[in-house]
């Protein structure tokens, strides 16, 4: 499961949209998601709409951009967290402190869901340097050297655990997982001591950033992303 995390955040993987392309579907299709949350809709049949042509956009877009695979990995995990909060829906309706039918609960599901697709491609499709790159430029350059860092070291970590949690259980059985923590605390201190043994030498990468790729590509995916989410959300409102 870790490691099928791991692969959702890319440390080099090269898009083939630019920066400013991405930001701009990734920010209108979180701002769509938004709206249809906190509309007030109570008709299952037009979130469900919401919910199907968000994922068929944004599934057609990473498709061109070759980011497919690791968006569907790590959509698998994030399924898992909508799982036990569908959980939670279930249980505060059983014991009457939440919604009061099930078609309440399964719509709280499904917004859910809704937030969770547009913001699941931003971590697939943003590298440590690029989101450090906008922060630099926004005055935040420490924060963006601290966030650069830690990005960075974030799929290593998630194998880390993969490895140690597989390691201890093979050796100790299930039942004795908690004995993974001081091989991930050691390997923790060991990969911040080797990050910062290379930063003090080599000093920082430099960033370098392609804000337009292709001006014709770049103008496409952002006007078709934002073209059906106006149609789709006017249609879904009115």
């Amino acid at each position: 499961m870790f490691r099928e995390l791991a692969s959702l955040f890319p440390i080099a993987r090269e898009s083939r949209y630019g920066l400013l392309a991405r930001i701009a579907v990734t920010t209108s299709m979180t701002t769509y998601s938004l709206l249809i949350v906190f509309a007030g809709i109570k008709d299952m049949l037009r979130v469900n709409a919401a919910l199907a042509i968000e994922f068929i956009v944004i599934i057609a877009i990473l498709s061109v951009d070759g980011k497919l695979e690791h968006y569907l990995n790590g959509l698998k995990v994030i399924f898992l967290f909508v799982f036990l909060g569908a959980l939670f829906y279930a249980f505060s309706y059983l014991t009457g402190i939440g919604p009061k039918s099930v078609v309440q609960v399964l719509m709280g599901i499904e917004k859910t869901a809704l937030l969770i697709f547009p913001l699941t491609p931003a971590a697939t499709w943003f590298t440590p340097y690029e989101v450090s790159y906008v922060l630099e430029k926004i005055g935040m350059r420490t924060f963006s050297l601290i966030l650069r860092s830690a990005l960075s070291k974030l799929p290593l970590l998630f194998i880390d655990i993969s490895d140690a949690a597989h390691t201890i259980k093979l050796k100790y059985g299930s039942g004795k997982i908690y004995k993974s923590i001081y091989y991930l605390l050691l390997e923790s201190l060991l990969l911040g001591n080797a990050y910062y043994e290379a930063y003090y030498i080599y000093g920082l990468p430099h960033i370098e950033v392609e804000l337009i790729k292709n001006k014709r590509q770049d103008a496409y995916v952002v006007f078709l992303a934002i073209s059906t989410i106006i149609t789709t959300y006017l249609l879904i409102i009115y």
